[in-house]
């Protein structure tokens, strides 16, 4: 009996992997756990410890795993999440599904009781933020209460009205289709002609966004517009945006050369993927790495592109490799690309500065939201841990657009404050002193997907009056190695 209440506290641990790699568990199963083991503590030290230091050794035993589940359950901000998840089950079946009203209520609740558990704005319930939270929350409580049964478009845009007010990039509503979505079937000769979306149905994007800012979570407007494009151009993408398609949309097109002209499509434009790539005739190429890189000998320029922040092998390979071959062909000048990196891992930050001339740097200070507490980690200063026989001692500039984001932003952040480097583009689109660190989400009867940010940083400069990352030298994002090439370096 003694040997099963030991296996039985144990056991209990197996909660936590269970909950986090396979299917959520409820809360109170959690509380139901820790009850049973403090009673077991109780029966063990009644009932069959011999001695002193078997009582101890139990006692400790037990207060640790209670400790462990306490602070798992209410304290982890990735509990009830799906990061960590064999089979997350996040994808939707069509834009038209329907779910019943109950259904979708359940799929609210979830998302503001999570959304109050793990956002750092949130953590006060008598916040400003809190109170548009719960203003939020009743007006879409309403509209879902009001409807017998709703597709998981119109879901998604209340949920996303809640989300939105925050005003945090980070935290926002995706919808994954588990089949093919439908795309106008032009994207792709506009794509090739370099030609701009600026407007739908007369109106040009950042007005539209002026009426429907409720359905995007951003903090550079630039950013929401790029999201709005995106929706713009698939058929379930217009749903998401309210707007009717049954009687054809009319796109305004900004040409290479500035000339504007409408170009009106019917439902019939929209294409599946495969349809869409059969119509435009696209030969499938070989995708390109995440990270590559060339060298220009001529302007002593090397040129590394990074498309996604992904600290692995194949990054820290193509690292050595460049700089190895900088070193042996004296390069003087080093552009880092960002443009369009949407994020991922910082530590490529990390890793890349390794290879500079810097002793020391700074990187954002954070506060971490657990559970009922904050936690705030002030700015920290980095030894750089450099790799001596192959350190660049040139130039360094960093090429970044709207897109860049999350850790491209961090990149362009601890460039130019720690006087690395010189930005050249298009800030990056989110706010330095904003939030991320982002918890997913499935919710359970749409299978809609949320993310959540657990995290507020804090700018390396706290002494700047820029409200994003600005660069050295502005341009548009797409001329910025042109800049670099025609009127930085000569």
């Amino acid at each position: 009996m003694k040997a099963a209440l030991i296996i039985l506290s144990v056991l209990s641990l197996l909660l936590v992997p269970v909950e986090a790699l396979f299917f959520n568990v409820p809360a109170w199963i959690f509380v139901l756990a820790i009850i049973l083991v403090s009673a077991m503590d109780g029966v063990f030290v009644w009932r069959f410890a011999k001695s002193r230091g078997e009582k101890i050794i139990f006692i400790n035993l037990n207060i640790f795993i209670v400790l462990f589940l306490l602070f798992y359950t209410f304290c982890y901000p990735y509990f009830g999440g799906t990061v960590f998840k064999l089979n997350p089950h996040s994808t939707v079946a069509g834009a038209d599904v329907k779910i019943t009203s109950k259904q979708a209520q359940a799929d609210l609740d979830f998302t503001v009781k999570k959304l109050k558990r793990i956002h750092v704005a949130l953590r006060n319930k008598n916040s400003l933020e809190a109170q548009k939270i719960n203003d939020a929350y009743k007006s879409a409580s309403s509209y879902i209460k009001n409807h017998d049964e709703m597709t998981v478009v119109e879901l998604a845009q209340q949920i996303e009205s809640v989300l939105s007010v925050l005003g945090d990039a980070h935290t926002a509503l995706y919808v994954n289709y588990s089949t093919s979505q439908h795309y106008y079937k032009n994207v792709e000769r506009h794509n090739v002609a370099d030609d701009d979306f600026i407007g739908i149905n007369g109106v040009r994007y950042e007005d539209l966004l002026k009426q429907k800012s409720y359905l995007y979570s951003y903090e550079k407007e630039s950013w929401a517009i790029k999201d709005m494009i995106n929706h713009s151009i698939s058929l379930e993408g217009l749903k998401y945006m309210d707007i009717d398609v049954s009687s054809g949309v009319t796109y305004m097109i900004e040409t290479a050369d500035g000339s504007i002209y409408e170009e009106f499509a019917v439902l019939e434009d929209f294409l599946t993927y495969d349809e869409y790539v059969e119509y435009n005739k696209i030969v499938q190429r070989e995708e390109k790495p995440f990270c590559y890189y060339s060298i220009d000998e001529e302007k002593s320029l090397a040129v590394f592109t990074l498309k996604s922040c992904r600290n692995n092998k194949q990054y820290s390979d193509t690292l050595q490799k460049m700089f190895t071959e900088i070193k042996q062909k004296g390069i003087k000048n080093l552009a880092i690309d960002v443009r369009g990196n949407g994020g991922g891992n910082s530590l490529v930050v990390n890793n890349l500065f390794r290879y500079l001339n810097i002793d020391k740097y700074k990187v954002s200070g954070q506060i971490l939201r657990l559970g009922p507490f904050l936690v705030d980690f002030d700015i920290p200063t980095k030894k750089n841990h450099r790799v001596k026989d192959l350190t660049f001692d040139g130039d360094v500039y960093l090429l970044c657009s709207n897109s860049s984001f999350s850790s491209a932003m961090l990149f362009a952040q601890f460039v130019k404050d720690n006087n690395i480097g010189k930005l050249i583009g298009v800030a990056p689109g989110n706010n330095p002193n904003g939030y991320g660190e982002v918890v997913h989400l499935a919710l359970p009867n749409s299978h809609l997907f949320v993310q959540v940010s657990c995290k507020k940083f804090k700018r390396v400069n706290q002494n700047t009056d820029e409200i994003y990352i600005e660069p050295d030298y502005p341009c548009e994002a797409d001329k910025a190695l042109d800049v670099l090439i025609n009127n930085v370096l000569y």
